[in-house]
């Protein structure tokens, strides 16, 4: 969807069957709440649910927005249901077990907000830049509260978009010319109603504890991945192994309880083989570096192709 979800957090439910427990959902969603720029002399508020994917028993979105309004209730909030000042979204997706809220930002028609913010129309594109929305989606699910690592960061789209969203940044990438050109489009942003910082620096994801300066590994709490991939890069065994020296290399520079989103290639035909490998095998070689998976989703790129972006948390 177009509507974006600003600032952002979610939590993961795990175990089968998932069960949501009430003062879970409650509690994680009143944290949130004291993290964020929110305060009931703002107006009045609704909460709007999305449930994505088939239904599951025990798995309400209205029921859950429900929990969310007595929480907003509770700490001094009016609920306008009809012509609200703020709305809340809540995307529920019953198969993941992740429920994600944030506050909604709405692009009105003509939708041109992401057309304008292509790949396309920075002053340094590659066929293979990510396209901003999926940028936008996995800043959304990392939620960081720090800096932001894109340790692969090729013409930077995942920094434009944070810094576009207001969150600090630090990207690499091995190739220089990738460098200079990410340079460029973060100067882009600025000029489009960029705030962040956006730090920058040629570097090697598989080595970043030995290239990151102390005083920054102190600020990431989130990491961001799109590793490159070619033609073949779903096939590639190689490739899969480069993933995972990056995933190994990702958990010595963040804390506890942090967050890592990456967008994987796969074959259309088979989307449980990504890399070579079946997805199994790719979640145990994760954990095995320090990262839990927590959900994926299957995005289309083209009729040979899909994309998989996956959420993991620190295990």
């Amino acid at each position: 969807m177009d509507d974006l979800l600003q600032p952002a957090a979610h939590i993961a439910i795990s175990g089968e069957p998932k069960v949501v427990k009430e003062d879970d959902l409650k509690n994680a969603f009143a944290e949130w709440l004291t993290t964020t720029s929110l305060t009931p002399e703002m107006g009045t508020v609704a909460v709007r649910p999305t449930r994505h994917g088939e239904r599951v028993s025990g798995w309400s979105a209205s029921a859950f927005a429900g929990h969310l309004g007595a929480v907003l209730s509770a700490v001094g909030w009016s609920i306008d249901l009809e012509n609200p000042q703020v709305e809340i979204g809540l995307v529920v997706n019953c198969q993941s077990g992740l429920i994600a809220w944030g506050v909604s930002h709405f692009s009105e028609p003509p939708r041109v907000g992401w057309k304008q913010r292509s790949p396309t129309q920075r002053p340094f594109f590659k066929p293979v830049s990510l396209d901003p929305r999926h940028a936008r989606l996995m800043l959304n699910l990392v939620r960081s509260q720090g800096v932001i690592l894109d340790p692969m960061c090729g013409t930077g789209g995942i920094g434009v978009e944070a810094s576009l969203m207001g969150i600090s940044s630090l990207s690499l990438d091995l190739d220089k010319e990738m460098v200079a050109g990410a340079k460029q489009n973060f100067s882009w942003a600025l000029g489009n109603g960029a705030t962040a910082e956006a730090g920058l620096q040629v570097g090697d994801a598989t080595e970043l504890p030995n290239i990151l300066d102390a005083t920054i590994l102190e600020e990431i709490t989130g990491v961001c991945v799109d590793p490159p991939y070619g033609r073949n890069a779903w096939r590639s065994e190689e490739a899969g192994n480069l993933f995972i020296r990056v995933c190994a290399s990702t958990r010595k520079v963040v804390g506890e309880g942090s967050y890592l989103v990456c967008m994987l290639p796969c074959e259309a035909s088979d989307d449980e083989k990504i890399y070579g490998q079946s997805w199994v095998e790719i979640c145990a070689a994760m954990e095995e570096v320090g990262w839990k998976v927590n959900g994926k989703w299957l995005i289309p790129v083209h009729a040979s192709m899909v994309r998989v972006m996956v959420l993991a948390r620190t295990a």
